[in-house]
């Protein structure tokens, strides 16, 4: 066996023990949300792939009290706010910002 491929196979039997970390993540921050608020909606898409490995895809997150405030009609949508991740889940990730009457700028979805 190469150096790579036993750093491959390491990798993959650290993932076996500890679990992968994306779906961890996912799984956790959605139940916290929705334990602080049930109200809450919180939705997380995964692929399902033929041998039985779940893959994360994307996450969904509205909070009751900006869907109420966004119902009434109060918040105006002024545009997208994104960044890059850094570390081992290198994504980017986009906000919709919204200002309300005192100018403050606040995240929507």
């Amino acid at each position: 066996m190469g150096e790579g491929q036993c750093h491959m196979e390491r990798v993959k039997a650290r993932e076996m023990i500890e679990g992968n970390v994306e779906e961890n993540y996912a799984k956790d921050y959605t139940s916290e949300v929705l334990r602080s608020n049930s109200r809450n909606t919180c939705k997380v898409w995964v692929i399902v792939n033929p041998n039985d490995m779940d893959y994360f895809q994307r996450f969904y997150i509205c909070f009751k009290a900006l869907k109420d405030a966004w119902n009434e009609g109060c918040i105006h949508v002024t545009g997208l706010d994104g960044c890059f991740l850094k570390g081992k889940i290198k994504r980017e990730l986009l906000t919709t910002i919204g200002r309300h009457a005192y100018n403050h700028v606040f995240p929507i979805a």
